[in-house]
C-alpha cells in the first residue's frame, strides 16, 4: 500500500510539473521552429500573463507560444506581442543580473499539454496549468523543487519538409541551497549532466510540492550542480504597475461612452 501511495504521489508531480511549463518557439522564415524556451501562465489582478526570462526573447525574433497539435498538420502557436524587458545583463558573469521578461495575453488564452506516441498521433489533451500566485512566495529548505521543459531541439528536412521535434525533461527533489539578491540556487540530485540536457528549460517554473512558484529556471548556479531561478516578487512589482496602467487607460477608453439607467 504504502509503495502505491508513492507512485500515485509520484504520477501528479509528474503530471504537474510537466503541465507547469508552458513551450516557448522562435519561428523560423519558414514557419517550423528555430529555438526553443519555457514560461509559465499566471492569472494576476484580473489578467492573464506570461512570465519567463529575459534571455529567451532578447534577440527580437518572433516568439511564440505552442498551444497545442493537430493530427497530421502539427503544432498550433500563439504568436506573442511585444515583450516587457525588466533588465538585461551579461548572463555569463558571476555577478547578479536581472533576467525577467512579460507579456499579457487574453484571459481566455489555454495551452494544451498534448503527448504523442511513436506514430505522432495525440495521446491525452489536458489543460496546461494557469497559477494563481501573489507572487510573494518564499521557497523553504526543507522542501523540495522540480521543473520540467522541452530539450534536445531537433530540425531537419525529409522530402523538402522541415520537421522539428524536442525531448521532454523532468527533474525533482532539487533542495535550496542559497540566494542573492535576485536570484534562489537550486541544488541538483546528480551531477549536470551538461548544457544541452537543460537548454529549452530556461523560462521555466520551479514549484515546490504545493504547487508554489518558488523561480523561474535562468541557468546554471555559480556552484558546482546548481541552477538559479530568478526572484518572483520583481514580476509582481512590474505586473503591479503594468496593471494600473491597463486599468487607467480602460477607464480612459470607457470615458464619455452611454450607459443605461
Amino acid at each position: 500500500m504504502v509503495a502505491k501511495k508513492s507512485q500515485t504521489q509520484a504520477d501528479k508531480a509528474f503530471d504537474f510539473l510537466v503541465r507547469s511549463s508552458v513551450p516557448l518557439r522562435e519561428i523560423g522564415p519558414d514557419g517550423v521552429p528555430s529555438g526553443i524556451g519555457s514560461c509559465c501562465l499566471v492569472d494576476y489582478r484580473g489578467r492573464r500573463w506570461v512570465l519567463t526570462v529575459a534571455h529567451i526573447p532578447d534577440d527580437n525574433g518572433r516568439w511564440a507560444i505552442e498551444m497545442g497539435f493537430v493530427d497530421g498538420k502539427g503544432a498550433k502557436v500563439y504568436v506573442l506581442g511585444d515583450v516587457n524587458y525588466l533588465g538585461l545583463g551579461n548572463l555569463n558573469a558571476k555577478t547578479a543580473v536581472l533576467d525577467a521578461a512579460y507579456v499579457n495575453v487574453p484571459n481566455d488564452l489555454q495551452p494544451l499539454y498534448q503527448p504523442t506516441n511513436e506514430q505522432g498521433l495525440i495521446v491525452k489533451s489536458v489543460p496546461r496549468i494557469i497559477f494563481q500566485p501573489d507572487l510573494c512566495y518564499v521557497p523553504k529548505p526543507n522542501r523540495i523543487y522540480g521543473f520540467s521543459g522541452n530539450i534536445l531541439a531537433y530540425r531537419a528536412e525529409y522530402f523538402g519538409t522541415a520537421q522539428f521535434s524536442t525531448e521532454l525533461a523532468y527533474y525533482t527533489n532539487l533542495k535550496l541551497v542559497g540566494e542573492d539578491e535576485q536570484f534562489y540556487f537550486f541544488k541538483l540530485p546528480f551531477t549536470h549532466p551538461g548544457h544541452e540536457f537543460f537548454e529549452g528549460t530556461s523560462g521555466s517554473p520551479i514549484c515546490d510540492a504545493k504547487n508554489n512558484i518558488a523561480g523561474l529556471v535562468c541557468g546554471p548556479g555559480f556552484e558546482p550542480d546548481t541552477i538559479r531561478g530568478i526572484k518572483m516578487h520583481f514580476f509582481r512589482m512590474a505586473l503591479d504597475v503594468q496593471s494600473q496602467e491597463l486599468d487607467g487607460e480602460e477607464d480612459e477608453g470607457s470615458e464619455g461612452k452611454p450607459t443605461d439607467h
